[in-house]
């Protein structure tokens, strides 16, 4: 009856409770295991608690440090877009819109969004890129920017993950014009 009504405490999570008992046979073996499972779990709760603060100190730390990159990455006057392995956007700083005119959002197919933009060199540079197994490309072109020609210096470069792994593009374009 003890035991019983000891796990129905330990259940709803009094882990401090223990069975008194005199006895020294397999009932009393059996009962001073139970009494050493409360204390584990208490052990493990307190790992688990301390884990999980740590685990959020460490995400809170991960998004302070996202948005300080984020907020780098859209002050620059270069253009920056990261393409997924698809050709999909990932990230597109305010200079592409600036730049280059293309309104582009996360998801949107970047070849696509560069039809009838009159950026047809940077579109033969991705393909050129693409087919040269992802190394690295550099070319200054001249693109066609609503009737003006402008002068950029265009850098492709492959996203790497920490195996090596195919991530995507990387895709930062500068204007030489001026």
């Amino acid at each position: 009856e003890q035991m019983a009504a000891a796990s129905r405490e330990i259940s709803a999570g009094n882990l401090g409770v223990r069975v008194l008992t005199n006895v020294g046979d397999e009932v009393g073996q059996l009962v001073d295991a139970f009494n050493d499972m409360p204390g584990r779990l208490q052990a493990s709760r307190e790992v688990i608690t301390r884990s999980t603060v740590d685990l959020r100190r460490t995400n809170q730390a991960l998004d302070e440090r996202r948005r300080y990159i984020e907020t780098l990455v859209a002050q620059l006057g270069t253009a920056v877009l990261s393409l997924d392995r698809e050709g999909r956007v990932t990230t597109a700083n305010p200079a592409v819109a600036s730049m280059l005119g293309l309104s582009v959002v996360p998801g949107d197919d970047f070849l696509r969004a560069l039809d009838g933009a009159g950026l047809d060199p940077l579109a033969r540079l991705l393909d050129d890129a693409a087919s040269r197994g992802g190394r690295d490309a550099r070319r200054e072109l001249v693109l066609d920017r609503g009737g003006a020609s402008i002068s950029v210096s265009v850098h492709v470069s492959p996203l790497r993950g920490a195996h090596g792994d195919d991530l995507g593009t990387l895709l930062m374009v500068d204007d030489l014009t001026d």
